[in-house]
């Protein structure tokens, strides 16, 4: 969860206070994380909260009312080719290419060299 407040802190802060919840509280912890994570599941699982829709790279965000016209007129338009013929699916004008994330670059500090040579003993 910290990689999706990093990459996507202002649409969870929206979609965090659609629920009642601040996205401060969490940070501070004046909220536990495991509480945080069931609002944030919850968040994830809407296809039409912003969150989402930025983890998706969509253009905007899409109601429901436009995602099931489209499924729909997608539906109808497959129903009306020939018998046999593969279903097609239809670009969504909403959808987006998914943003790529780059790790920032860690420092090999002498705790974590020490931790990794215990680790390479071990195993």
């Amino acid at each position: 969860m910290p990689a999706l407040i990093r990459w996507h802190r202002r649409q969870l802060r929206h979609d965090l206070a659609r629920v009642g919840v601040n996205l401060a509280d969490i940070e501070s912890e004046e909220i536990c994380w495991n509480v945080a994570w069931d609002f944030v599941a919850e968040i994830l699982r809407d296809p039409s909260s912003h969150t989402v829709a930025a983890v998706q790279g969509h253009k905007y965000v899409p109601s429901p009312a436009e995602i099931a016209a489209w499924d729909i007129h997608e539906r109808e338009m497959n129903a009306q080719r020939q018998k046999g013929a593969l279903y097609q699916r239809f670009p969504r004008p909403w959808a987006g290419k998914p943003p790529t994330y780059s790790q920032p670059d860690q420092q090999m500090t002498p705790e974590r060299e020490a931790r990794r040579a215990k680790l390479d003993q071990m195993f």
